[in-house]
């Protein structure tokens, strides 16, 4: 352990380390896995991004007493714009946000 912290300080410790072997070989990613982990975390984002607008969307319908329920065979922004015919009032508040949970899905 050095007193005083320097670079040639630094350097001495490192190469001490080096030559006692006190050190783990490191594998070093290529430039292909960061793509793919890069891709993976995008598209875990993006997945998350929809499923928190489409319970976001959830939440204001339920507030207002409509549940866009279960139907098989039906995507759920079909299900959400055939309940939002009956109050028109709630038109101007979700569909800014199911057009962005669209384009997500996209």
């Amino acid at each position: 352990m050095q007193i005083n912290k320097t670079d040639q300080n630094d350097a001495e410790g490192l190469a001490h380390i080096v030559r006692t072997g006190w050190y783990r070989a490191v594998h070093v990613k290529s430039l292909d896995a960061h793509r793919a982990r890069a891709l993976l975390g995008a598209r875990a984002q993006l997945v998350g991004m929809a499923t928190r607008l489409s319970n976001h969307i959830r939440g204001i319908l339920k507030t207002f007493g409509v549940l866009p329920g279960g139907v098989r065979g039906m995507r759920f922004d079909r299900r959400v714009e055939a309940q939002l015919i009956d109050p028109p009032d709630l038109q101007p508040i979700v569909a800014p946000v199911l057009t962005t949970w669209r384009q997500l899905r996209e």
